[in-house]
């Protein structure tokens, strides 16, 4: 990513607003950003940016919550 370049991760969820939840300025090599979510049927993933920028991989984890 170029000196002046920048990427920013928005979600929304279910249809609702979109909402800014990282932004990465200038940065060379691996990025790692956790995007918090929370309950919903539906999130939708929004990048955007200014600069030359390759996204190689989006994992998503899923874990379940018990009482044990």
């Amino acid at each position: 990513m170029p000196k002046d370049g920048w990427l920013a991760v928005d979600v929304r969820f279910d249809g609702g607003r979109w909402e800014q939840v990282g932004i990465v300025k200038g940065k060379t090599g691996p990025v790692h950003m956790p995007v918090p979510l929370r309950r919903c049927d539906k999130f939708e993933v929004r990048l955007r940016g200014k600069g030359d920028c390759a996204v190689l991989e989006m994992a998503r984890e899923f874990r379940l919550r018990g009482d044990g």
